[in-house]
């Protein structure tokens, strides 16, 4: 099973910060301000008429980043049972630390249905990444899809940042990413897939969203 572009290395640097020498952890702790806002979920469904704005259902979703740092997950084998959609192994995780939060979800062999339309994949899975640094906030984002396939015809994944496929009632978009930057905030959210079916329903697949906001304190150089 796929690791996901090295989280679980990643993680270590929790233990990593620890070992800052302390005078060193000071200098970060009372010259800047650092909350963490990610999450991620692994299915958010609505079905039926979504201009109504019927609450959707999620499935795996991790819950928000620790606002002063830490990591929260969830992990279920299968997808609750949910009319005309399947996917198993649903993961998903959220971490912040050392001015860096990231957050990534993935599932294997989705099979969904709305309305019309079909979409299976072997694989799904998104990250998204906001890092504080001195003037900026910079936000990253990617998605990775194995074996897609929409109404039943294989579909080439570009790897394009919102790669969207059009239907007559509705679309489907790969790699879905919004956000924003400034130098004090860093917001963005990764969907691996989001289909939309007018008057069926809205199925958004490997949601992650990383957000920082860094905010110097008084008399800070930064």
């Amino acid at each position: 099973m796929r690791t996901g572009f090295g989280m679980r290395q990643w993680i270590g640097m929790l233990t990593a910060v620890a070992a800052f020498p302390t005078l060193a952890q000071e200098h970060f702790n009372f010259s800047t301000t650092t909350k963490y806002a990610g999450r991620a979920i692994a299915l958010q469904i609505t079905q039926g008429q979504v201009g109504a704005n019927p609450t959707p259902v999620e499935v795996a979703n991790s819950g928000s980043a620790p606002v002063t740092g830490g990591e929260v997950r969830n992990f279920l084998d299968d997808a609750t049972p949910i009319p005309g959609v399947t996917a198993h192994q649903l993961d998903t995780v959220t971490l912040g630390a050392n001015g860096e939060n990231r957050s990534q979800a993935s599932m294997t062999h989705l099979d969904a249905r709305i309305g019309l339309h079909h979409i299976t994949a072997l694989w799904v899975e998104s990250e998204a990444t906001a890092a504080a640094e001195i003037g900026n906030v910079p936000a990253r984002g990617k998605s990775i899809l194995d074996g897609l396939t929409v109404d039943g015809q294989p579909t080439a994944v570009t790897g394009a940042v919102n790669q969207t496929i059009t239907f007559p009632d509705g679309y489907l978009v790969i790699n879905e990413q919004s956000g924003s930057s400034s130098p004090h905030f860093g917001s963005l959210t990764v969907n691996a897939l989001h289909l939309f079916v007018m008057g069926a329903g809205n199925l958004v697949a490997a949601s992650s969203k990383a957000e920082v906001i860094y905010a110097p304190m008084p008399n800070s150089p930064l």
